[in-house]
């Protein structure tokens, strides 16, 4: 048939994307169907290549399927086709034997071998991984519990420092007491100075003076007055030299105590 009849039905069955147009093919002089012929021209070039390298190939069983996703697909499929292939022509010519038998069953049996050797490598991988994956969950829930320490620890020294405080003021209180203590135990001590120097005036005054039995029974009364006073006085500094010295011992003992806490606050921190 003419050529303007024949190309667009070929182009139709070859599913070609673009329609072909007969009066492009009847006016092909024109400057705008020159475009669209050589467009033709390219797709027939591309499509004569694909035909030689890869359909014709395939189909005689010379070449395996290309998997663009899984280029490592294994076309084992054809290596068993082409040997069918060359057996059953080796069958039509009477020169069939076993050796593309022997040669096929070798080449899977090493194929096999292969996937073993393959599927204990990605096997013991696998374990590996896994053993890595436990330790990282270890190691995560041990970073976890660190990013939770330093929160612990500042609740820890802040209830250290209150107790801290707490310890200061009672050693400040009991320092006030100490020294308040102190200036009642130097005024009683001032007191008992001051009555031993008056017993003493008096004791003078009796033996160099004379006087009268009432003045002497006055005397001896009053001296056993002072005396009793006296006595009384010391009670009082002895109760306070006692007093001081618990202090004393509190305040050793609380200081202690802060030392105490502020190593632990120190060792927290």
């Amino acid at each position: 048939g003419k050529m303007e009849d024949e190309v667009p039905s070929i182009m139709r069955r070859l599913r070609y994307p673009v329609e072909v147009n007969r009066s492009k093919l009847q006016a092909i002089s024109g400057p705008n169907t020159w475009p669209q012929l050589l467009a033709v021209l390219d797709w027939l070039c591309v499509l004569v290549r694909i035909n030689d390298e890869y359909v014709e190939p395939i189909c005689a069983c010379q070449l395996g399927l290309h998997d663009p996703e899984n280029p490592e697909r294994d076309d084992g499929d054809h290596h068993l086709l082409r040997t069918l292939h060359e057996n059953y022509l080796q069958y039509l010519s009477g020169r069939d034997d076993k050796s593309d038998e022997e040669r096929l069953r070798q080449i899977y049996e090493e194929r096999i071998s292969a996937l073993r050797g393959e599927i204990d490598r990605l096997r013991d991988h696998h374990e590996g991984m896994e053993q890595r994956l436990q330790e990282f969950r270890a190691e995560r829930e041990h970073l976890v519990e660190l990013q939770k320490a330093p929160a612990q620890l500042e609740v820890e020294a802040e209830r250290l420092r209150v107790a801290l405080q707490s310890a200061e003021m009672r050693v400040q209180r009991a320092e006030e007491e100490t020294g308040r203590c102190e200036a009642e135990d130097g005024l009683r001590q001032k007191e008992v100075e001051d009555l031993q120097a008056q017993a003493a005036k008096l004791t003078e005054q009796v033996d160099s003076q004379a006087y009268s039995k009432q003045d002497i029974e006055r005397l001896k009364w009053e001296r056993q007055h002072l005396r009793q006073v006296l006595k009384d006085v010391k009670a009082d500094g002895e109760k306070a030299e006692q007093d001081v010295w618990e202090l004393n011992m509190q305040e050793s003992r609380r200081a202690e105590a802060i030392e105490r806490l502020v190593r632990q606050v120190n060792g927290a921190v």
